[in-house]
């Protein structure tokens, strides 16, 4: 678990306080107790900061966020895991990417500088939000896992879009106003959570699977919302009836399986699970 912030301009010439970015790191100390970065784009009206807890790649130098890319186009504050990037890492490396980390957040950069976005995202396993910079479009985007195991939340002020890991890191920025919303708040009492909805006046969470986009134009950003991921429940006319063959679902149960684990097995840590002598135990 990481922390991760970052302010984005409406204008370029609109300088980026570094306390700040320094303040909404701080806020994040028991995410990330073991190291603290931020970069600011003064000329691009954009800075990121980051609270990190070392787990891959233990050099503090080395692997102290925001990236940047070689070029300087993309810049990058990641928080959390990607599950398979060994392979992924293996596979840029064969094709001429060279890496500078032995982070699993760099792929981020690889991936998007060949493949763009959606290629990207297909990619993409494991529990994560991050924010990514790119110079040549001029464009935010914060990205959440498929399932939304890691927060992000955002805003938008007066001067542009903040963004970070949780509420507070958002309100260590001095243009953010705290306002309940009546609607979120009454979402929050009757424990009712809307995804997106927070029980602040303005302040969002990016949706699990989804990606916000903030595109910057001539001193306004444009913010879209753009799904990647989602589940497909079929309809109930849909389903095949009793008649089906169950060996269909059983050896597609044991794909998933067979996939998942060799995921963890190429991160950091052990493949492990839950003896609950639940269905998922059982099954592995």
């Amino acid at each position: 678990m990481c922390g991760i912030a970052g302010v984005f301009n409406h204008r370029v010439n609109d300088p980026i306080d570094a306390q700040t970015l320094v303040n909404m790191a701080a806020i994040m100390h028991h995410r990330g107790p073991d190291g603290y970065g931020y970069h600011i784009q003064s000329e691009q009206g954009i800075g990121f900061s980051h609270a990190r807890l070392s787990i891959i790649d233990l050099n503090e130098e080395r692997a102290k966020q925001p990236f940047l890319s070689a070029d300087e186009r993309l810049m990058l504050t990641h928080n959390g895991e990607f599950y398979d990037f060994k392979r992924i890492r293996a596979d840029l490396t064969a094709r001429g990417a060279r890496f500078r980390t032995k982070s699993d957040s760099e792929i981020v950069l690889h991936l998007f500088e060949r493949y763009g976005l959606e290629a990207t995202l297909k990619e993409l396993r494991g529990e994560f939000a991050f924010g990514l910079y790119d110079k040549d479009e001029d464009a935010l985007y914060l990205v959440r896992d498929r399932f939304g195991i890691k927060p992000l939340y955002w805003t938008e002020t007066d001067e542009g879009v903040v963004f970070g890991s949780e509420l507070k890191v958002l309100f260590a920025h001095p243009q953010v106003k705290r306002a309940f919303s009546a609607e979120g708040l009454y979402h929050q009492l009757i424990q009712v959570m809307v995804p997106g909805s927070t029980a602040f006046e303005g302040v969002h969470q990016v949706q699990p699977g989804q990606v916000v986009k903030i595109k910057r134009n001539k001193g306004t950003l444009n913010i879209d919302t753009l799904k990647y991921w989602d589940v497909d429940f079929p309809n109930e006319h849909d389903y095949p009836g009793d008649e089906v063959d169950e060996t269909e679902y059983v050896e597609g149960v044991r794909e998933k399986l067979l996939e998942a684990v060799q995921h963890r097995m190429t991160a950091d840590v052990p493949v492990g699970c839950y003896l609950s002598g639940g269905i998922d135990s059982c099954s592995i």
